[in-house]
């Protein structure tokens, strides 16, 4: 069952720093939002649900792997609204990720 783009199960942050979303191409990746368990982002690019991609920060020195769980044409515009869940260990990425976007 996919997850309504409302449905929060971890509190969100503010996250909007520019990075590379990989997933057989590479497209820019835009911050909405960030928790413990994922993120929310605009791509360019339609992503399937379901399918696992990568998410490079920093010039390729940061890698998070997650499952897209949705993702939604946004309104008039050409860009797609994303969630993605991570499944890589998650309990360090939101401090590293906060931490990367300040500098």
């Amino acid at each position: 069952m996919e997850t309504p783009i409302n449905q929060r199960n971890h509190e969100r942050l503010p996250f909007h720093s520019l990075f590379a979303v990989q997933n057989g191409h590479r497209d820019i990746g835009r911050g909405i939002d960030l928790s413990t368990g994922g993120m929310g982002f605009f791509t360019k690019e339609r992503l399937e649900v379901g399918a696992r991609v990568n998410l490079i920060f920093q010039n390729d020195t940061f890698l998070v792997e997650g499952m897209v769980r949705y993702c939604t044409q946004d309104g008039s515009d050409s860009e797609y609204r994303n969630g993605v869940r991570f499944t890589t260990e998650a309990r360090f990425i939101m401090p590293v990720l906060m931490m990367l976007e300040s500098t």
